[in-house]
């Protein structure tokens, strides 16, 4: 009796979940079939009740998922409906659909709910902040995306927070010489592994520059707890129990800690005073760094929000700083050192050497090289965009209000996503799409994807969506018989999310980084310790979909010399 008792519980589990395969599997083959215009999503069949597709979506290995639903569900359907742990869930495929989601008004579908988890699960904010952020009289989002525009996103604004980054990185870089510049058995070079040695001085720069010095003397310890924290965010924004995993909550209340002692160290030297963004030559001070972190940081006192809750904003300000910046330029950085491409490197060189040029003729001391040729440059362009392309895992996320209409490509197919339900529309699928980017194989990456003829009609078209144009300066012009394009994939890129929402670092983001490997490339001889056969960019870090730029998996050993070294 015991023996059947015992055997009826698993009999009883496979056939609830039978069941729901079979019920779910007949719901799709009707959904599939259904020849109406305006049509939901067909859902996919699912085994487990309540949870659906959840094991499989949170396991940790980037665009597995999706490859595995692609593998036989149609991308033509325009998009896909699951339940995740009871939530009713849209997958928009459609690049159509998609751009139409980023423009509905934020009555219809927002972001809020999203929002909210990052920052009181992933940045600790309680709900008494959240509500002093989000809430009459002030509107805190509303006056946040004011400050970001006129400190971050104006060229003005973005101009001299990038002066001041540049001169904290050329600091960094010079006494990370000068420490290479000691005489060395080893001629060609110190032996280190090449992102590890970039994160820790490029992360510094960053912050200083936007944060003061003054963080890191309170808190010297950042470097270390944030690439601890880093990993696990989306641990905490997926609601990980502390029982099953604690290691995330320990790092988050390390940082939230170390920034709350920052900014309480300033208040007290301040006397409490509200910082004025806006006093006359003093684009950058020590103790809160940028016109842009005093801008933010006199917002959050004026809605009086708690020390802890303006740590955990200045905490997702450093976390979207870094957490991309950091890991894009050592993706880039590798990829120009990849001996299998020996011609990559010189071709880069050469770029960096035309901005210098521009510089030196127009007697720009400040900077050792030209902004606008820099970032104008057709290769380094090419390499940055299959960057975001390859390694950008991003989940646009829209809690629907309102009854959604969504265009496809398919004039006979209107995708209808109902009020209540959870709209998602995951870079990696367009980013993966094999018809629309030329070149090597979507899984691999081709630092050559987006360069075109520069006498075709493409090398002047960067697609809709394409978040990377620049004005190219009026002193260089390149005699390459290539240029940058993304052309009509551009459409299908949105690395820095869309609409209201889209990422405000993004203009400054790509100047980070392609003034970082400037810096890094002028300054030091660079070459990869193994031979061009055992040479590897690394593969991924195990990483759950939505991180963002997806961390190194590992890493790569290089020599490395000062070139004004002896």
């Amino acid at each position: 009796m015991v023996f059947q008792a015992l055997l009826a519980v698993p009999l009883g589990l496979a056939a609830v979940c039978l069941f729901t395969f079979l019920k779910t599997n007949l719901l799709y083959q009707i959904a599939i079939r259904n020849k109406t215009l305006e049509r939901e999503p067909p859902t996919i069949p699912h085994t487990i009740p309540y949870l659906g597709h959840a094991v499989g979506f949170l396991t940790p290995v980037p665009g597995q998922f999706f490859s595995r639903l692609l593998a036989w569900f149609a991308k033509s359907h325009g998009g896909a409906s699951m339940k995740l742990a009871g939530r009713n869930v849209r997958l928009i495929f459609s690049t159509t659909a998609v751009q139409a989601m980023l423009k509905v008004k934020p009555t219809v579908a927002s972001s809020d709910t999203m929002i909210k988890d990052m920052s009181c699960k992933g940045l600790k904010m309680s709900e008494e902040d959240w509500a002093k952020y989000t809430g009459p009289p002030m509107y805190g989002r509303n006056m946040e995306h004011e400050v970001s525009s006129k400190y971050l996103l104006r060229p003005a604004g973005a101009d001299v927070l990038l002066r001041q980054f540049v001169k904290t990185m050329k600091k960094s870089v010079k006494e990370e010489g000068m420490r290479l510049s000691i005489p060395s058995d080893n001629k060609k070079g110190e032996v280190v592994h090449l992102y590890g040695w970039l994160r820790s001085f490029m992360f510094q720069a960053s912050a200083t520059s936007f944060f003061g010095e003054r963080l890191f003397i309170e808190y010297p310890e950042i470097v270390r707890d944030f690439w601890e924290f880093e990993p696990l965010f989306l641990d905490l924004l997926f609601g990980v129990p502390r029982f099953v995993n604690s290691e995330p909550y320990i790092a988050q209340q390390k940082v939230v800690d170390g920034i709350t002692k920052w900014i309480e160290a300033v208040d007290r030297d301040m006397g409490d005073k509200t910082p004025n963004p806006d006093l006359p030559d003093q684009d950058w001070e020590p103790l809160w760094g940028s016109r842009f972190v005093r801008a933010r940081e006199a917002l959050w006192q004026r809605l009086g929000m708690s020390v802890g809750g303006r740590a955990s904003m200045e905490l997702g300000l450093l976390f979207a700083l870094n957490a991309n910046a950091v890991p894009a330029t050592g993706w880039m950085l590798m990829h120009i050192l990849d001996p299998s491409r020996p011609d990559i490197l010189p071709r880069v060189m050469e770029e960096i050497q035309e901005a210098v040029d521009v510089a030196t003729a127009s007697g720009n001391a400040e900077m050792d090289f030209d902004v606008a040729t820099l970032l104008t440059q057709p290769l380094l362009q090419s390499m940055f965009q299959e960057v975001l392309r390859l390694y950008v895992d991003v989940l646009i996320t829209r809690g629907v209000h309102q009854d959604m209409r969504l265009p496809t490509e398919d004039s006979n197919n209107t995708l209808l996503v109902k009020k209540g339900t959870i709209a998602i529309a995951p870079s990696y699928i367009n980013h993966h799409d094999p018809t629309a980017y030329a070149g090597a194989p979507v899984g691999e990456y081709d630092p050559e994807r987006f360069l075109v003829s520069a006498g075709s009609e493409s090398a002047h078209d960067s697609g809709e969506e394409n978040f990377f144009k620049e004005k190219s300066s009026s002193k260089a012009r390149s005699s390459k018989p290539y240029a940058f394009s993304a052309g009509s994939a551009g459409a299908k890129m949105i690395p820095f999310g869309g609409g209201r929402t889209m990422c405000p670092g993004r203009v400054f983001a790509k100047r980070e980084v392609f003034c970082s490997l400037a810096l890094v490339l002028l300054n030091f001889d660079i070459s990869p310790l193994a031979g061009p056969k055992s040479y590897k960019v690394p593969g991924h870090v195990a990483s759950y979909s939505g991180s963002g730029i997806i961390g190194h998996g590992g890493d790569v050993k290089v020599h490395i010399k000062s070139r004004t070294g002896n």
